[in-house]
């Protein structure tokens, strides 16, 4: 077991601010709910809240694909020396991000108002969360 504490720590260095960021997250989620149930009139605010939160959930999603790979082979081509393929993987991963960012965007600009009518929302909650 003398190999556990040079396996914990840097687990942990990696693994706690992840954690802290969803804490905080949830936290944020949370309390758009508890206002928005507790101070606005009407239940189509937190139908509208709820929402755009299940939106915004699946933004870092789409982002983890391009993040994960990326770590992978920058990964690989540190290991191997290789700090061309990975300065280049860098800079391909920040335009896949960017590429996708410009497609969400437009997505939310071209076609946001129909998805949300396509989730079945009441008009006020529909046009609340547009």
């Amino acid at each position: 077991m003398n190999h556990l504490p040079g396996t914990v720590r840097p687990l942990l260095v990696l693994a706690v601010p992840v954690l802290v960021e969803q804490t905080l997250a949830l936290g944020v989620g949370l309390t758009d709910k508890w206002l928005s149930g507790n101070l606005l009139p009407g239940p189509e605010y937190l139908a509208a809240v709820g929402l755009t939160a299940y939106c915004l959930a699946f933004l870092p999603a789409v982002f983890a694909v391009a993040a994960v790979s990326v770590t992978a082979i920058v990964a690989r081509a540190v290991g191997a020396g290789d700090l061309k393929l990975a300065a280049r993987a860098t800079a391909q991963s920040l335009l896949i991000g960017g590429s996708a960012v410009a497609v969400m965007l437009l997505a939310a600009v071209v076609a946001g108002r129909w998805f949300v009518a396509l989730l079945g929302l009441p008009a006020a909650s529909s046009q609340l969360a547009g």
